[in-house]
């Protein structure tokens, strides 16, 4: 934001602080927005795990049930037997 030319110098700290304020919200507000998607992914992943751990099921059957990259699910899979 651009301070108008009629703000006092000595005013110019306040303006910037509003400024400042308002670029924490936009970011917050951006973050906000990916936070549906990143709990929908880690809904996918721990469903993966669960059919890993409860099923019998291949890599590749589980991976289309869940949404889950078949190299992920391959991954999941190696951190359970450890």
């Amino acid at each position: 934001m651009l301070l108008p030319s009629w703000v006092p110098e000595n005013e110019g700290a306040d303006w910037q602080s509003l400024n400042d304020l308002n670029e924490v919200h936009n970011m917050l507000a951006e973050r906000a927005k990916q936070w549906p998607e990143q709990w929908k992914q880690e809904g996918r992943l721990e469903t993966a795990r669960n059919m890993l751990v409860r099923t019998s099921m291949d890599d590749q059957m589980i991976s289309e049930l869940t949404g889950v990259d078949v190299e992920r699910v391959r991954k999941l899979r190696e951190e359970l037997k450890h």
